[in-house]
């Protein structure tokens, strides 16, 4: 089951962004007393799908914006599905689907995935994961990096998929995206 949490919007748990926000200001040293920041291991799948394939749009007059992508994936079959053969990269043709899929062992992780963009002058992105014991909260933020320079043109883009420890049951999981 996915439970998704939007922070900082109308309706939102209040105290969730007041903590992301501590943990975001003041790091982990004093957000201890919040939160405690939970390890992930990288799952390095952008590098053969094209997962802009699945991110919804929303069209208003002559303006199309993008709309949130937030994964929680408990599940192997679940997971799978997230790595259709229509959006692999060409740079990966030769590549066995199977082969190119990160391996997660699922009776141990849960994987969460956060869909960012930044401009051509962004040069990666910082991840973080927290857990919120008092509101059973998962929180996890990617922050696009950009440098200070102007130009134009398509940016970096990533599903910034994370495995992390099993997500315990009762638990929420909450996202942010910060452009720095």
């Amino acid at each position: 089951m996915t439970i998704v949490v939007r922070l900082l919007k109308s309706g939102s748990p209040a105290l969730a962004g007041a903590a992301l926000a501590t943990l975001l200001l003041f790091g982990p040293p004093i957000a201890g007393a919040f939160a405690a920041e939970v390890p992930f291991q990288m799952l390095d799948a952008d590098r053969c799908f094209m997962f802009s394939a699945l991110v919804p749009y929303k069209t208003e007059s002559n303006k199309v914006e993008e709309l949130p992508l937030e994964l929680v994936i408990n599940d192997q079959h679940d997971y799978e599905t997230l790595f259709d053969p229509k959006i692999m990269r060409q740079s990966c043709a030769g590549i066995d689907r199977a082969e190119a899929i990160p391996k997660v062992d699922f009776s141990k992780q849960s994987v969460l995935g956060l869909w960012a963009s930044g401009s051509c002058a962004a040069t990666g992105f910082e991840k973080r994961v927290f857990r919120e014991e008092i509101q059973k909260l998962i929180i996890y933020s990617v922050s696009v990096i950009e440098a200070a320079r102007r130009c134009n043109g398509p940016g970096l883009e990533s599903l910034n998929l994370i495995a992390i420890p099993k997500i315990p049951a009762g638990y929420k999981v909450s996202f942010d995206t910060i452009h720095e």
